[in-house]
């Protein structure tokens, strides 16, 4: 099959459509999203004959992000998601914004999607190599912001404001 109709036949025949539409019902991700990267997906694969094509094709562009990450590194401050910072590794890191309602996020009321914010969060504070940094806002929109309760089960002190952990090299 060419890239696209192989798209198509996972996402619509397969049933991968339906299971991401499940997991967005149970976690309150953004509909949209999905939606987004699957239309990037078969807008990228029409242009190509083969799968080996398009993952060769893939594996070139990656290699030229990942060069362009290096020479950004080298600049300064990157700027990142916790998702996006998974395999990636720094001197130091700083973990913005640790609030109830913002990590973990307001819309994971399940137990499996808290578990799964607490999973990211952790990701993010190993992505420090020397110091960690995890701060928050102690009121925003005029309202007063609750810690996250992630703070408390990694045993820190309550009102963190923004503290640093050493971290042994």
């Amino acid at each position: 099959m060419k890239p696209e109709a192989a798209l198509c036949f996972v996402v619509n025949v397969m049933g991968y459509g339906g299971f991401l539409k499940e997991y967005e019902k149970e976690n309150g991700s953004d509909p949209s999203a999905w939606d987004k990267v699957l239309g990037q997906l078969k807008e990228e694969a029409r242009y190509y004959d083969s799968i080996s094509q398009w993952l060769e094709a893939s594996r070139e562009r990656d290699m030229r992000k990942d060069k362009r990450r290096e020479k950004e590194e080298e600049r300064g401050v990157l700027i990142s998601t916790l998702h996006a910072s998974k395999g990636l590794e720094f001197d130091r890191v700083f973990i913005i914004n640790i609030c109830e309602g913002v990590i973990p996020y307001k819309r994971s009321v399940s137990d499996s999607a808290v578990m799964e914010e607490r999973r990211l969060f952790y990701v993010g504070m190993t992505r420090a190599i020397k110091e960690l940094y995890l701060c928050r806002t102690l009121k925003s929109g005029g309202r007063d912001r609750e810690e996250s309760r992630f703070i408390g089960e990694i045993g820190l002190p309550q009102d963190l404001g923004c503290g640093s952990i050493a971290k042994p090299q």
